[in-house]
């Protein structure tokens, strides 16, 4: 997706699921560092929190982000470092992703119908018109002759 939003809500469902096992929410964005390849969601996390721990303001790094899913996922997880409850906002950005993702899926499969009808259209129907025609021209020409 362009928006990366499966990273999103794998960082959620992993800080949720460390919480929820009694770590902390520091853990939780550790959890996801390690169980998640390259990519540049996952540089912009490793980035935020070695700034945030090492005392550095986040707050333009942050307002930089050009992804508002993930600009509201750093704001929330840097409150919940802060020592604020955020367990109901990461659950109300779990459902906004979720549904910000269907909504990417059904823009994209309403654009696959055409886009499966142009190979079709270019290369096989001028086949079957030549299998079709083939024949037809060639008994015509025969006749002409």
């Amino acid at each position: 997706m362009k928006n990366n939003l499966p990273h999103a809500i794998e960082l959620i469902l992993t800080v949720k699921y460390s919480v929820e096992l009694g770590q902390s929410i520091r853990e939780g964005v550790r959890n996801f560092l390690r169980s998640t390849s390259e990519n540049k969601f996952r540089e912009l996390v490793i980035l935020w929190l070695a700034s945030y721990e090492a005392g550095v303001p986040t707050q333009k790094m942050i307002e930089k982000i050009s992804n508002t899913t993930h600009r509201h996922l750093i704001m929330i997880l840097e409150r919940g470092l802060a020592g604020e409850p955020i367990m109901n906002f990461l659950i109300q950005l779990e459902k906004e992703t979720y549904e910000q993702s269907q909504i990417e899926i059904d823009k994209f499969l309403l654009t696959l119908p055409i886009k499966a009808l142009l190979p079709l259209v270019l290369f096989v129907f001028p086949s079957v018109m030549i299998l079709i025609l083939g024949p037809i021209l060639v008994n015509l020409a025969q006749a002409l002759r």
